[in-house]
């Protein structure tokens, strides 16, 4: 008996190599030519890791040392060998990167981000390396022109140099390249106290609740309630930005919302000092490069190229903008004064309360009866389809004995990190392969979905590229991964979950960002997908996609009213209405209800366009300065309330008498404190282009699958390997404009 156990064990065993082994999954499904990742790591798995990682690093760096004289490098003996290495070692990182964002153990967290820091000084080390400098210099002032040499090998040599660069090795040996390696040391000091201090503020208030005045129940109802000294109070943790924001919006309590202004403005008070200083630094490192200023020195390699390009486009927005917002800005002071009676001034502390005011007033917009029309599973699954529809793409969910098939442990739970998440293979449909001359129905690479809340993961709706495609040393592709991550509340009544429409917004933007990484086709790694472009191209695509969110015909396509989802959801809505023979609503959003949101879509979009000119303006303002001496002049908290006041044109308590010191907003402005440091203007320069994008190819037919495929051929494929103003000059049939932004602005519609 136990013989023959272990023979049916055995049998089974072998049943399920061979199906492992074969050219279709239990379904049917054909089967993706790569296995998709395992997620069985351990913290002392990840740590292992690393050993591995220094060896070859150290390994492939002597072998180009020992191997190629600096009068002999070329691309082909010295950056081809480092970029096939980096390629093969993303395989074994990618699982790290993921884990710090939605692993639910925090031993697994707290090893991940331990590895991140050992790997980030591994490569430093590389970059630091003088001897591979001097032949990788060499390659560069020899080849980075040479047109014999495919574009891409040569924006892969610029990037490659760069980041020799960047450790200061193309600053003059001696004193000059100590100090700008000091000054980076420095300057990477004070960026990581800037976000820890951030990280660390406990500025709290307590209310009463008719202090509170106004605040809807839902938002109440999660704040803490007090004991002792704060008895009968509730809390507002200045961590939690969307209470901060609910209250502001509704609290009737004008003191109550000066307050939360106040405090919000003056949270990590050591934070102004270090933005001054790392200003300075900045400044410094990019003359030392030889650069005029630091803007100067990011922006060149963008697609803006020059400051004077950004200053253009900013200038021109805020002077066709601005007559518009005051216009709206007078009536927000007409809604307080027929509110408090006096509108003398209009504060910071009212902008959110009367523009939410105005809104719900004026635009009547239904978002609880809107959400109705968008359970989250089903709308999801729309989007996909849409996608899928418009980019020659085919989504094949990998479920049931399938993951058993696929894994390469014969263990379905492994391929992904979480038992919920899901695993899509993305395929290309036929007609693209046709027209691409591919192999028919061509495999793309994974997508997978973590849809659902949980502790441990990060907050919001967000992408990760989580591992390149290229090609390989022996001439064989590997295929990309995506993750889309969402962090969708599990309902407890018979309600589904549902997406409000800015969700469906925000879901389109990160699953745009997922289809440039699928559909990302080039040789080298870091050349592939979104992240190897610069700023103020990498939000262009998903900027360009959050335009379907409006469009009439994709929006009744993407919804679908809860009660339609089954039987059992139809009785559900039913018994809510009290009515077992209630005739359900229409199966999609109704016209009356896009109606709304069109109507309300650019109720204020004025303030929200000047408030992003006012943020590049101010960064561009600390990073454009005239000498380095001004550096130590900078006063970044009066530069930033006098600019704001200046741009924007409400009042903060300077108008009280109090100065332009009575906060320092700017101690939250983390973005360039991080990576948007010069380049915060790439949000409006690919928000402005993905207008002119939409309007000239999707605007007329937002399903054309003939211009997805060439948006896809054009502009995804080529990630950072090509010329990107020609790719978009390409696309368009002509240099891209301003005209589409202020049109869907709607700037001549009647107040």
């Amino acid at each position: 008996m136990v013989l023959l156990t272990v023979l049916l064990a055995s049998l089974t065993d072998a049943a399920s190599l061979v199906l492992r082994q074969s050219d279709t999954l239990s379904s049917g499904a054909k089967r993706p030519p790569q296995a998709p990742r395992i997620f069985n790591d351990t913290a002392e798995s990840l740590q292992e890791i690393v050993a591995g990682v220094q060896s070859r690093e150290d390994s492939v760096v002597q072998d180009i040392i020992t191997n190629v004289k600096p009068e002999d490098a070329t691309f082909e003996n010295t950056v081809v060998p480092y970029m096939q290495h980096e390629d093969q070692d993303t395989l074994f990182l990618s699982n790290v990167g993921l884990y710090t964002y939605v692993s639910q153990k925090p031993e697994l967290r707290d090893a991940a981000d331990n590895v991140t820091g050992q790997i980030g000084d591994i490569t430093q080390a590389t970059y630091l390396n003088e001897d591979l400098f001097e032949r990788v210099n060499a390659t560069y002032y020899k080849q980075v022109n040479d047109t014999n040499l495919s574009l891409e090998s040569r924006n892969l040599l610029g990037s490659f140099w760069g980041q020799f660069a960047g450790t200061g090795l193309a600053v003059e040996k001696g004193e000059k390249r100590d100090r700008y390696q000091n000054a980076s040391n420095e300057l990477e000091d004070l960026q990581d106290a800037f976000a820890q201090a951030l990280v660390d503020d406990k500025t709290v208030l307590w209310f009463t609740k008719d202090e509170l005045n106004g605040t809807r129940d839902d938002t109440l109802s999660t704040l803490e309630k007090g004991t002792g000294e704060n008895e009968g109070k509730l809390k507002v943790d200045f961590q939690i930005d969307s209470d901060l924001l609910a209250i502001s919006t509704h609290c009737t309590n004008e003191t109550t919302r000066k307050a939360l202004t106040i405090a919000s403005a003056n949270r990590a008070p050591d934070n102004p000092e270090r933005l001054k200083k790392a200003a300075g630094l900045r400044d410094e490192l990019a003359r030392l490069l030889g650069d005029a200023n630091f803007a100067a020195s990011v922006i060149a390699s963008n697609l803006a190229q020059t400051p004077e390009a950004v200053h253009k486009l900013l200038d021109d927005v805020q002077a066709k903008v601005t007559p518009y917002w005051l216009k709206k800005l007078d009536h927000l002071k007409e809604l307080k004064k027929n509110d408090t009676g006096n509108a003398d001034h209009f504060f910071l502390w009212d902008s959110n309360f009367y523009q939410t005011m105005s809104t719900e007033q004026e635009y009547q917009v239904d978002k609880d009866k809107i959400k109705q029309y968008f359970p989250a599973l089903s709308t999801i699954k729309a989007l996909l389809d849409l996608y899928a529809g418009l980019f020659h793409l085919h989504f094949v969910k990998i479920e049931g004995k399938d993951r058993d098939d696929l894994s390469p442990t014969g263990k379905g739970e492994d391929i992904t990190w979480q038992e919920d998440v899901e695993i899509y293979a993305v395929w290309n449909d036929d007609s693209y392969s046709t027209q691409t001359k591919r192999d028919e129905g061509e495999f793309v690479g994974y997508l997978y979905l973590d849809l659902y809340q949980r502790e441990g993961k990060a907050p919001d709706e967000y992408s990760l590229s989580m591992e390149p495609g290229f090609v390989t040393k022996d001439g064989s592709r590997h295929y990309p991964l995506a993750v889309l991550v969402t962090n969708i509340k599990e309902s407890a009544t018979d309600t589904p979950s549902l997406f409000d429409r800015g969700d469906v917004e925000a879901i389109l933007h990160e699953l745009g960002h997922c289809m440039h990484q699928l559909t990302s086709r080039v040789t080298y790694g870091r050349l592939h997908g979104p992240s190897s472009t610069p700023p103020d191209f990498y939000e262009m695509p998903s900027q360009m996609m959050e335009n379907w969110a409006y469009e009439r015909a994709v929006l009744k396509q993407l919804s679908k009213h809860w009660s339609y989802l089954s039987d059992e959801s139809k009785a559900a809505w039913q018994k809510q209405q009290n009515d077992t023979n209630a005739v359900q609503p229409p199966e999609q959003l109704p016209d009356d209800l896009i109606d709304e949101i069109l109507k309300a879509r650019n109720a204020y979009t004025s303030y929200a366009e000047l408030l992003q000119v006012f943020f590049a303006d101010y960064d561009l303002k600390l990073h454009e300065l005239p000498t380095h001496e001004d550096a130590a002049n900078l006063d970044p908290t009066e530069i930033y309330n006098k600019l704001f006041l200046d741009i924007i044109k409400i009042e903060g308590p300077e108008a009280l008498g109090e100065g332009f010191h009575w906060g320092h907003k700017e101690s939250t402005f983390h973005h360039i404190m991080s990576s948007y440091q010069g380049a915060y203007y790439a949000y409006h320069w690919s928000r402005i282009y993905g207008k002119d994008l939409f309007y000239t190819a999707f605007k007329a037919d937002p399903f054309s699958a003939e211009a997805g495929g060439k948006f896809r051929k054009l502009i995804l494929e080529p990630g950072g390997s090509g010329d990107l103003m020609q790719m978009i000059t390409d696309f368009l049939g002509r240099e891209p404009n301003n005209d589409a932004y202020y049109e869907d602005l709607e700037l001549d519609k009647p107040m």
